[in-house]
């Protein structure tokens, strides 16, 4: 409720006597039509005094004074709320001074605050000035988003080991990922006529996801539902999509082709182990014989023993040399895939280097 104030001392402490305004401090006395006059002294005054408040806040936001310009903001915000700048900074300011403790409620605040702000742009906003206060606020929510998500990773990396860190920072990230998604699905409404504005905020959030690798609380599908989004603003995203499938797959074939190669060594190295114990088998057999018999049977034993050795070695020949000539051939198309999947990656990589 809004007091009078008198003119001649400045007090608020006036009241009715008699039909007239007193003032209690100084004695000076009012008509009801004088004491309307007053009534509006006071609009006037507080009209300078948000200016004021205007004027602190913004210059606390150029000077990166977070704490005075989430104060000043909230101010303003009690005084006018139907102003945007007042509504969205003083959430924006008030989650850049937030805790670790508190960063998953300071992102859903931003988040749950967009169709407010985004509203009383429209209504109270000239159009031709609109798309340069999206990208003001699209450049302030990457850098909150940044920082926040900074923090909450290091403070991850600094406690793993503490039980509930993980499910905590999960729910951090969450929050901060969905700001960003949420704020990109705005911008695809607030920028009908130019996509990409949209397109590359679904791209940071793609990126901020990445960065916090598997520390999140997102669905196995929010990735692939993203790129859709995107595939249905840019079309030719279509080709960076492709080119993470063929990384994927590269990796595999990559890692199947270590894989073959192993098992052929190994199976090698048996077969001359193999072929190693026959040998020195023979070579005892052939001590054992001498010291037992004389060289007739030796020499009956010797040839047995070579007979059967020969064919053994022989008849597992066919086999093996069969064996290896499909490992050899599965290598060999291994080997050709991957050089066909880097020559595509190398394609694919020159025509989304501006993705």
């Amino acid at each position: 409720m809004q007091k009078m104030q008198c003119e001649m001392c400045g007090s608020t402490d006036i009241i009715k006597q008699d039909g007239v305004y007193v003032c209690q401090y100084c004695g000076c006395k009012y008509t009801p039509e004088e004491a309307k006059k007053l009534l509006g002294t006071v609009r006037i005054d507080n009209t300078e005094r948000l200016a004021n408040l205007y004027q602190l806040a913004r210059r606390a936001k150029d000077e990166n004074n977070t704490s005075l310009a989430a104060k000043y903001y909230n101010q303003i915000v009690v005084e006018n709320p139907n102003d945007w700048e007042a509504v969205f900074y003083s959430t924006y300011y008030t989650a850049m001074e937030c805790k670790i403790a508190e960063i998953a409620t300071a992102a859903t605040t931003i988040t749950n605050n967009f169709p407010t702000v985004f509203k009383l742009i429209a209504e109270n906003v000239e159009e031709e000035k609109q798309s340069d206060i999206y990208v003001e606020i699209s450049l302030r929510i990457s850098t909150l988003s940044q920082m926040l998500e900074n923090a909450a990773v290091e403070h991850y990396n600094s406690h793993m080991s503490v039980s509930g860190v993980f499910s905590e920072t999960s729910a951090r990230v969450t929050a901060i990922i969905y700001m960003v998604e949420t704020f990109a699905d705005y911008m695809v409404d607030c920028f009908k006529s130019n996509p990409e504005v949209a397109v590359s905020v679904y791209k940071f959030a793609l990126k901020v996801k990445k960065k916090s690798g598997n520390v999140n609380n997102l669905s196995e599908s929010w990735e692939s539902s993203v790129e859709e989004k995107i595939l249905k603003l840019s079309p030719q995203y279509i080709d960076v999509i492709e080119l993470k499938g063929c990384k994927d797959r590269l990796s595999i074939l990559k890692d199947h082709l270590q894989e073959l190669e192993k098992t052929k060594k190994t199976k090698i190295n048996k077969g001359g182990a193999f072929i190693f114990a026959l040998l020195s088998l023979m070579g005892i057999f052939l001590v054992i014989t001498c010291i037992a018999w004389d060289g007739g049977f030796l020499f009956f034993a010797f040839s047995a023993f070579i007979t059967i050795l020969s064919g053994s070695i022989l008849a597992s020949i066919p086999k093996d040399n069969k064996q290896a000539e499909e490992d050899e051939k599965h290598i060999s198309i291994t080997q050709k895939e991957i050089a066909e999947l880097k020559n595509k990656i190398a394609e694919l990589e020159e025509a989304t280097k501006n993705e």
